[in-house]
């Protein structure tokens, strides 16, 4: 097989620019090293979570009982039992909420929520499950307590 020298000049230079001003190199080799664990639930966390379900179901219009809810909360509890954050499904509270609005949430303590709504939107099952690991996913990485936390910054006076 015969390469241009223009062919060959490009090449070299696209490799050059790729890697230019920057440590990374073209071919990162990939990493050994396994993600830590995320520490389970606490009962601090599990108790903030049911402190504010009752005014997440009161605001999305309570949990909807349908034939699908059972369907929704199997899902949503198999993924997050994928987290390591508990050994139990019912270390996990999902819920199918009675909303029209399209909407997903996660509390501490393992309160994923959903709405009926957006359900609805999904195409497949395995875009509900991509909301649903989402949600998981800000619950493991304790979002809201970082919230909490830059909120209290931000008005603590200086």
């Amino acid at each position: 097989m015969r390469f241009s020298k223009a062919f060959l000049v490009c090449s070299a230079a696209i490799l050059a620019l790729a890697n230019s001003g920057s440590n990374i190199p073209v071919m990162a080799k990939p990493s050994t090293k396994a993600a830590p664990a995320p520490k389970p639930l606490s009962p601090k966390e599990k108790a903030e979570g049911a402190k504010y379900n009752t005014e997440i179901l009161k605001e999305f219009g309570g949990p909807m009982q349908s034939p699908q809810t059972e369907y929704v909360v199997r899902v949503g509890k198999n993924i997050a039992m994928q987290s390591g954050l508990g050994n139990a499904q019912s270390d996990f509270n999902v819920t199918l909420l009675n909303s029209s609005v399209n909407n997903a949430l996660a509390l501490p303590g393992g309160c994923v929520y959903i709405t009926r709504q957006l359900v609805a939107l999904c195409n497949s099952e395995a875009e509900m499950a991509g909301v649903l690991g989402h949600q998981v996913g800000h619950t493991a990485a304790r979002h809201s307590e970082k919230r909490k936390s830059n909120a209290t910054i931000a008005v603590a006076p200086s």
